[in-house]
């Protein structure tokens, strides 16, 4: 249960011996509950947890028009990411519900698709193994439009980042912490305030980012995460997305690259700006009477790029 809300249950009183009060005569008093399994998937066999199971659910369930093949690509990717819990709002939409609690912890967004709602993977959330669509040296057929504009400022940056999850009702509040950081202490599993169990975890790109622009801290709280590898999982991409500056370029290209589409990651070499094989997404395209023109995600991160901006 992820908070009080006015939401009834039938309960079987014998199971208390029969000696249980009505909460309806009674708002003084609590009974607090555990439920052993969720809704079924309508996508697989097992409950609905999995991060890709649940987005669709979530979009069906707004009569939404979907890309089921492109969610289906990324399917078990996202199914990585455990999601449970209890929706209490029987006004919100199931678009909405995701773009409060579960689209901001995952390493997708949602685009337009001639085909419907589709999935756009993150391009960073794959490192240094992400798949690239062509090689392309700019030049005459394709071609920088304008300088490489910011696409985060540095009051933007995040390099080391708590999680609060695993939401207790009867408690009001969160009963366990993931924290990556720089470093790991002596001793990567504590306990803080109120007994709270903390784990501790390290990114490489939180110690490079900490070296360029010191500690920037965050904290986060996951209302629908209860699983401790989901947790790690969500904090690990926020210091992956967010340690390091990212750009935006303008490209002109020839009519043959028509094939590149909305994700798609290139490897790009533009000496002009001292880019020498560095990953790009494609994040707009759009045809302009002779020519294709792409606006191109790239990142300032000499981990999974041979050289840096």
């Amino acid at each position: 249960i992820n908070e009080r809300s006015t939401s009834y249950v039938a309960v079987d009183s014998s199971y208390f011996g029969g000696n249980i009060t009505d909460p309806l005569t009674d708002d003084q008093l609590e009974y607090w509950g555990q439920c052993e399994k969720g809704l079924k998937s309508p996508f697989g066999d097992d409950v609905l947890e999995g991060g890709g199971d649940v987005c669709m659910w979530a979009l069906t369930s707004s009569n939404a028009n979907i890309d089921y093949a492109a969610w289906y690509n990324l399917r078990q990717y996202l199914n990585q990411y455990k999601f449970a819990g209890v929706i209490n709002d029987e006004t919100i939409t199931g678009f909405a519900w995701l773009q409060e609690h579960i689209l901001p912890y995952l390493p997708v967004e949602i685009i337009l698709s001639k085909d419907g709602l589709a999935p756009r993977l993150n391009m960073m959330a794959l490192g240094v193994d992400v798949p690239v669509a062509d090689v392309i040296e700019a030049g005459a057929v394709f071609y920088r439009l304008g300088p490489l504009t910011p696409m985060s400022e540095p009051s933007d940056i995040i390099n080391e980042v708590t999680v609060r999850f695993a939401w207790d009702g009867a408690r009001q509040s969160y009963i366990s912490k993931a924290v990556v950081q720089a470093n790991i202490p002596e001793y990567s599993s504590s306990f803080g305030f109120l007994g709270t169990p903390i784990a501790i975890t390290a990114s490489q790109y939180a110690v490079v980012s900490q070296q360029i622009y010191g500690a920037k801290t965050a904290t986060f709280d996951l209302a629908y995460v209860y699983d401790r590898i989901t947790a790690f999982k969500i904090a690990l991409d926020m210091i992956r997305f967010k340690s390091m500056p990212t750009y935006v370029s303008q490209y002109a290209a020839s009519p043959e690259y028509g094939f590149l589409q909305l994700g798609d990651v290139i490897e790009l070499t533009d000496l002009d700006i001292s880019i020498d094989q560095q990953k790009a997404q494609v994040i707009a395209k759009r045809w302009n009477v002779t020519h294709w023109v792409f606006d191109l995600k790239i990142e300032h991160n000499h981990i999974a790029n041979v050289k840096q901006l």
